[in-house]
């Protein structure tokens, strides 16, 4: 074949199309071996324990964890299978366990577009589950040593230390680190994990191995600007469309980003988008109240949908999804970096433009 009849690159849409197949067909894998796992476990259960519609909850979910692992790991390297099927049914077994027990500390009654299991069994039951679902994750990722098993065990802990955190929280001026540091260790943690396994998934078959620690934080990033994405949908969006209840942090008086800042707006500040909440020099000073949660909660709701309030927060997701992406390892496929952090944040500006293979 002569140099001009020698093929030319592949568009970037094609690679895009080819990767989105390889990780949809991982992340069947993955769920499939969860399913599989839940349905031995739960058939040795007394009938009842768990319904049927309860059951079929665990394994659901858009398994956003999984997918970003799977596209991280063929990021870096041909990853090894089982430890990929391995890894990504782990992580969505954590994230399983940690909403089950979430329901049960929040009153939540809906998850995944069904009854809660605290609703259907009781809380003593939803506990055990929620643990029996963390025992599962980590019998499956034993075989594969501690690259697989340290992230969900310090994930854990995490998950665990943010929740306890969640009494602290406040609506004064020094709020927003607190709220982020609370939803780093509550959410992003989980996605932290997430991306190392992806990196260990790769070197696992001989390959470099990107530095575990820089995914980890690149991945905790990315899942701190998916909770503030998270909180604005729960402001936004009705228990139908989010298939859990909705409201349930102002329900119980839990300040996220868009509340703090709908408290502000209420309090009679600057608007929203005009302040810097995280300290930046030339912030505006606060005068918000003590004790916003005085505040009706129909108001504080609706000042949160405002728009001024939903630029700040939106601006605030586009500042982390920056910072994440560029925390990432240099990879041999570094669109699927690209698609990864997407993946976490769909909604992201078009802020870090396709690197070509």
């Amino acid at each position: 074949m002569t140099a001009s009849s020698a093929p030319g690159p592949r568009p970037a849409a094609e690679i895009a199309r080819q990767a989105e197949a390889v990780i949809a067909a991982a992340v069947d894998a993955a769920v499939s071996r969860l399913r599989s796992l839940l349905e031995t476990h739960l058939a040795v259960l007394p009938e009842g324990t768990v319904p049927p519609e309860q059951a079929e909850a665990l394994s659901g979910g858009k398994h956003v964890r999984a997918r970003a692992l799977i596209a991280v790991a063929h990021a870096y390297g041909d990853p090894d299978p089982g430890f990929l099927t391995a890894a990504a049914a782990a992580v969505e077994l954590l994230h399983t366990a940690s909403l089950v027990h979430d329901d049960i500390i929040d009153g939540s009654s809906m998850r995944r577009g069904a009854a809660a299991l605290r609703v259907v069994s009781g809380d003593d039951t939803a506990i055990l589950v929620g643990d029996l679902l963390l025992g599962i994750a980590q019998e499956i990722a034993a075989p594969f040593g501690h690259r697989a098993s340290a992230p969900l065990a310090r994930a854990l802990r995490a998950l665990s230390t943010g929740q306890l955190l969640e009494r602290a929280l406040g609506w004064g001026d020094d709020a927003p680190p607190l709220l982020e540091r609370y939803a780093a260790l509550k959410t992003g943690a989980l996605f932290g994990a997430a991306f190392e396994l992806g990196g260990a998934a790769a070197g696992a078959t001989g390959g470099d191995e990107p530095d575990a620690a820089a995914l980890a934080a690149a991945g905790e990033r990315l899942g701190l600007a998916f909770q503030v994405a998270d909180d604005l949908l729960d402001v936004h969006g009705d228990a139908a469309e989010l298939g859990k209840d909705h409201g349930a942090d102002l329900r119980n008086g839990i300040p996220t980003l868009p509340l703090w800042l709908a408290s502000r707006r209420l309090a009679g500040e600057a608007p929203a988008a005009e302040t810097d909440p995280w300290g930046a020099p030339g912030a505006a000073p606060s005068t918000a109240p003590a004790e916003p949660t005085a505040l009706p909660a129909d108001r504080l709701a609706a000042a949160a949908g405002a728009p001024e309030v939903t630029a700040a927060a939106r601006a605030r997701i586009a500042e982390l999804f920056a910072e994440g992406r560029a925390m990432l390892p240099p990879a041999r496929r570094p669109q699927l970096l690209d698609l990864a952090a997407r993946i976490v944040v769909p909604g992201a500006p078009n802020i870090v433009p396709a690197i070509p293979q």
